[in-house]
């Protein structure tokens, strides 16, 4: 097999703004930008791109973003003062996490690091 993640896509209503948000949320350089998208370059050779749409899917999302930090807490509450909305702490004491939104309603957690 000869197929490798280039890229993860995610629909926005301003791709710019999202870009940037993540951007600054992530550490990670714009690296495209055109009319009507965005994307960010990840350590490891992977873009995270952003796309327009004219209004966010409804529903829920069907993918989603998972991410570890060292203090999840403090990480959450810096998500927070950038703009994310956290909507609470989810799973047990053996595996948690805490469930956020980035400006544009795109759900995303971050839980504990496995060291």
């Amino acid at each position: 097999m000869n197929l490798s993640l280039a890229m993860i896509t995610t629909d926005s209503t301003d791709p710019l703004a999202s870009a940037r948000w993540w951007s600054e949320a992530l550490g990670a350089e714009i690296a495209h930008e055109m009319d009507g998208f965005a994307a960010l370059a990840l350590p490891g050779g992977t873009m995270l791109g952003f796309q327009q749409v004219d209004e966010p899917t409804p529903g829920k999302n069907r993918l989603h973003y998972d991410f570890t930090a060292d203090d999840p807490e403090a990480e959450a509450t810096r998500l927070e003062g950038l703009g994310a909305t956290r909507h609470g702490r989810l799973g047990d004491d053996s595996f948690w996490w805490i469930t956020l939104s980035d400006p544009d309603g795109l759900l995303f957690d971050v839980a504990p690091s496995q060291g």
